[in-house]
């Protein structure tokens, strides 16, 4: 069983993110995305999708124990391809997506909720993208859709993450709620949506992105660039196994 599926309810497509026991995703998970949300597009019945996630977090980001596995910079320009298609397919999704978000949302995972055209978010919820920690340089473009530039060097280079209530004061969020409640104001955003013309949604979303930054991927792939430079170094290493081992680096 995959760690995606997809209900539909009368004309939008709820899209779960289940795979315990956190959420954290490895590469099969990249390709249910892409997969998942290529899959709406063509959906005649479907006119706008919620995703949302079970179990204690929305998504803390990658599975850390496939970083092991990345010894050369070939590895991880392979690996690197696969997260960015498979985030780039929910950003590029032909109908517009609300993200119904839950406990963490980090790396990968705040990529995947800043993706969405409109965030919902539970009043404990935490984004950010702790990649520098874990030896990782990337996903700070798609921060940038939801806090401001000078917001988004902060949080990369430090790793810190920062409540649902800043995102919100930025206006990265749409709305907060308490936790139990967060995925019915996902589905009522759904609904006020669907009062509009289907076409019109496709073609409005379409316009947008390209006009926000039609580089948002390729950003992705640049940083891309100096995490295959970093793989295999001492540092990197010592990156991986300090999170893993749960303590802190030691650089030296």
């Amino acid at each position: 069983m995959g760690s995606i599926s997809i209900d539909v309810e009368g004309h939008i497509a709820i899209v779960t993110l289940d795979r315990a026991p956190i959420n954290s995703l490895v590469k099969a998970t990249y390709f249910e995305i892409q997969e998942a949300f290529n899959k709406l597009g063509e959906m005649e019945d479907v006119r706008v999708a919620v995703l949302k996630a079970n179990g204690r977090f929305f998504c803390p980001g990658n599975d850390v124990s496939e970083f092991d596995g990345l010894v050369t910079e070939a590895d991880a320009r392979e690996y690197g391809q696969i997260v960015s298609d498979g985030i780039g397919a929910v950003y590029s999704c032909k109908i517009p997506v609300v993200a119904a978000v839950h406990g963490h949302a980090l790396g990968a995972g705040m990529a995947l909720a800043a993706c969405a055209d409109v965030v919902v978010a539970s009043d404990e919820a935490l984004f950010g993208i702790p990649e520098i920690k874990v030896g990782i340089i990337g996903a700070s473009g798609f921060l940038a859709l939801l806090v401001p530039e000078k917001v988004v060097r902060y949080l990369s280079l430090t790793g810190k993450s920062i409540s649902s209530q800043e995102v919100e004061r930025y206006g990265g969020v749409h709305k907060v709620v308490p936790t139990e409640k967060v995925f019915d104001a996902a589905m009522e955003v759904a609904r006020e949506l669907l009062g509009q013309g289907p076409t019109a949604l496709r073609y409005f979303k379409e316009a947008m992105n390209i006009n926000q930054d039609a580089r948002l991927v390729e950003k992705y792939a640049t940083e891309g660039v100096y995490t295959r430079q970093y793989v295999g170094t001492e540092e990197f290493n010592e990156s991986v196994k300090a999170f893993l081992e749960n303590r802190q680096p030691d650089y030296g």
